[in-house]
């Protein structure tokens, strides 16, 4: 929805003052099955999709905008799939439906950073020369400040 109407219209970011309420409660939609992150990736994909083959902007800066949601939405399964295995405890099902995910909305993930360091946690790529090992440490360094570096800029430009 939120999308559609940016293709529209002018948004703004308004400091200060709700904009909105939700209810939190046990039998909530975040709560359940649906509040999983493979879910919610699912779904913003499918979001995407629609979006960008109705949008009003110019084929190629629509396919742009996509590459880079798709490409955002992959890394984000990655950087879980890596902290999933660090952590342990997460059935590896889940990992391995969390890493297809990745690979199928973009295939060029496995040239990237978060790629490496989801292998070299999962142990496949233990052993293997330094530059892997560099490469996962990238990775690591990602995982560990990109969200606390993402949500310093939405806290300040809202984006």
């Amino acid at each position: 929805m939120w999308l559609r109407i940016a293709d529209v219209a002018g948004v703004g970011r308004v400091n200060g003052v709700d904009q909105a309420f939700r209810r939190v409660h046990p039998a909530s939609m975040m709560a359940t099955g649906y509040g999983t992150l493979q879910a919610d990736l699912e779904e913003r994909c499918k979001a995407y999709d629609s979006f960008f083959l109705g949008s009003r902007l110019s084929e190629a800066r629509a396919n742009q905008l996509h590459g880079v949601a798709k490409r955002r939405m992959a890394a984000e399964a990655l950087e879980w799939s890596a902290s999933a295995c660090e952590a342990g405890g997460v059935p590896a099902a889940d990992i391995n439906k969390a890493v297809s995910f990745a690979l199928q909305t973009f295939p060029g993930a496995v040239a990237t950073a978060a790629y490496m360091d989801y292998l070299y946690i999962s142990g496949p790529a233990k052993g293997r020369n330094p530059a892997d090992a560099v490469a996962a440490w990238r990775g690591s360094i990602q995982r560990d400040f990109g969200p606390r570096l993402r949500w310093q800029q939405w806290r300040r430009y809202g984006i």
